[in-house]
């Protein structure tokens, strides 16, 4: 693994794909066992094309379990409410990654009924629907209107649809 850490990056290119990923109906038994999800954390990220750097997990009291996979493309991290039956997932990759095949692999893997996610791309400077913030602020502007008139949303950057 230590090899992997110093790995170079020639030609970077800060262009990626970012899936955030609201899993629901999961399987609770899988949700809750925090061994069983860096395994499938893992797999997610493997039939992306991701290289795994490192793994690091949190189980809670009572219930609950956080996974979160450093890739040398970016990250993927898993929050779960087993006793909601739902999972909060962030699936960000660079370079040549796929990450709606993770997405599959952890639709299958946690027995997901249904699936809601927004797909970001980013390091793309050219972007015309961003957000600014403004430290202790909030958000200044979430995102642009057809005719390019800034507006302001509470929660997801660019979305008026909340």
């Amino acid at each position: 693994m230590a090899n992997d850490s110093k790995k170079k990056r020639d030609g970077v290119n800060p262009a990626g794909r970012h899936f955030v990923v609201d899993y629901w109906g999961c399987d609770s038994a899988i949700l809750n066992d925090e061994a069983g999800l860096a395994l499938i954390l893992n797999k997610a990220a493997v039939a992306a094309g991701a290289t795994i750097l490192s793994t690091s997990s949190h189980r809670y009291s009572g219930q609950g379990v956080t996974v979160a996979s450093i890739l040398a493309e970016s990250h993927i991290s898993i929050h779960t409410w087993p006793e909601a039956r739902y999972a909060a997932v962030d699936i960000y990759t660079c370079g040549n990654c796929e990450p709606d095949l993770a997405h599959a692999v952890l639709i299958d893997a946690l027995s997901s009924h249904h699936e809601k996610f927004i797909e970001l791309q980013r390091g793309q400077a050219d972007l015309i629907h961003s957000g600014s913030m403004d430290a202790g602020r909030g958000p200044l502007r979430s995102g642009l209107r057809e005719d390019n008139a800034w507006f302001l949303e509470g929660s997801v950057p660019g979305r008026r649809d909340g």
